[in-house]
Parts: structure tokens; C-alpha cells; sequence
């Protein structure tokens, strides 16, 4: 008996649209960490990002260094209180 195996069709197969870079349009290398924006080789840069807080006196984390980030958006340093939320 013989097997076929079907191939999924490639993101840039015909149809599609390569993601393109937030700030110029050129064809993006990665996507921002930190909010999900195309970004290309001309405008990434790399920032530390925190996976997990643990602990107390004084509380660990466990980082990620030199993730893709867009240089548009801020990562905030500390948390944000979101009543509406609760």
C-alpha cells in the first residue's frame, strides 16, 4: 500500500503577502516581542524580555536576552493596575 503525503501550502505560496516592516514597508525579518509589529533589519534592535517573576527578598526572574523589538512600542517597566479587569 502506498502512502501520499500532503505538503500544507507555504505562507508565500500564490495569494499571499509577505508581512511587511511597521515603519517602512520593507519586507519584516521578525515580529516585535512586545506587540507583534513586522519589523525588518533596518529598524529591530534587542531588549531583555522577562518570562517568569518568582520569589520574594528580593523576587528572581527567569529573561530572555536580546529578543526582537520594534523600538516603536514601550514595554512598561512595572505592572499596570487593571480594576476593570477583575
Amino acid at each position: 500500500m502506498l502512502t501520499v503525503c500532503h505538503r500544507k501550502p507555504h505562507p508565500l505560496d500564490e495569494g499571499s503577502v509577505p508581512m511587511l516592516c511597521a515603519q517602512c514597508d520593507d519586507s519584516a525579518r521578525g515580529v516585535c516581542r512586545f506587540c507583534g509589529r513586522g519589523v525588518c533589519a533596518t529598524h529591530h534592535a534587542a531588549m531583555p524580555f522577562i518570562i517568569t517573576v518568582f520569589g520574594a527578598e528580593p523576587p528572581k526572574s527567569i529573561v530572555v536576552g536580546g529578543t526582537l523589538w520594534c523600538q516603536v512600542c514601550r514595554p512598561q517597566p512595572e505592572p499596570i493596575h487593571m480594576p476593570e479587569l477583575a
